[in-house]
């Protein structure tokens, strides 16, 4: 449940500062101001044309924290396969050193004989 609207105890309260108010209000933080610069901003607004019709100018909301958990996730999964396919990497070609310098050393072996 939402706090009450200004308009309801004075219906003499522009829209655009009940939309403000309601706003800045909200029980759901995630529909708050993100800043206090966010709200300052959209005051200044209204004290510039209070009687304004449009929406509330500062339209920037916090990003769900749901999908910036799984874009870390995800980064982090990409960065650990990249390392792991590194590392695989790295292993293969110094095995693959070691299979050259054993056949040098047989050759040397098999010459000097």
């Amino acid at each position: 449940m939402q706090p009450p609207r200004t308009i309801h105890f004075n219906s003499a309260v522009p829209a655009m500062l009940d939309a403000i108010l309601c706003r800045a209000t909200n029980r759901d933080p995630l529909a708050r101001y993100a800043t206090a610069s966010a709200l300052a901003d959209d005051l200044r607004q209204y004290l510039i044309a209070p009687d304004a019709t449009t929406h509330v100018a500062s339209q920037t909301k916090r990003p769900n924290p749901i999908i910036r958990r799984v874009v870390v996730g995800l980064a982090a999964s990409v960065v650990a396969a990249l390392v792991g396919i590194g590392a695989l990497s790295y292993m293969g070609v110094q095995s693959s050193v070691a299979n050259v310098d054993s056949k040098v050393d047989l050759q040397s072996e098999f010459a000097n004989s």
